[in-house]
């Protein structure tokens, strides 16, 4: 089966926002600083293995994105909160936020549709009614 339209789009935008997210990072005390900036990177490689095995067509990795968008969506309840953060730049952070929540609307509607449902689950064996125990 092709890959549906609109794929590589989602990816590459998941990408970006997913390496956005370095922006967010205020300078300031060094050790403090080094180890926001190790998890955050930790963090991000984390995200680009789920995006590659989004990539690539993994079920599991579609139902990951979907939880991560509604996540994003949930994150703009902190809108306010940001700017109490020693760690974080305000503007920057805010940014990344909205257009993690944006990002995350689409990907709510669009991973949902037929045509992309039916890619991920492609690999699926599924046994027709009158086989079934």
């Amino acid at each position: 089966m092709d890959r549906p339209k609109g794929l590589g789009l989602t990816t590459i935008l998941m990408a970006l926002c997913n390496v956005l997210i370095w922006a967010t990072i205020k300078p300031g005390r060094p050790p403090y600083t080094q180890r926001m900036w190790l998890f955050f990177t930790f963090c991000i490689w984390i995200g680009y293995l789920f995006i590659w095995f989004y990539w690539e067509g993994k079920n599991w990795a579609r139902i990951a994105v979907l939880l991560v968008s509604f996540t994003s969506i949930v994150n703009l309840f902190s809108w306010n909160t940001i700017s109490l953060s020693p760690a974080l730049q305000t503007t920057p952070a805010r940014i990344v936020l909205a257009a993690r929540a944006v990002l995350g609307a689409a990907l709510l509607y669009w991973l949902n549709t037929g045509p992309v449902v039916d890619f991920f689950k492609r690999d699926r064996v599924v046994v027709p009614p009158q086989f079934r125990g």
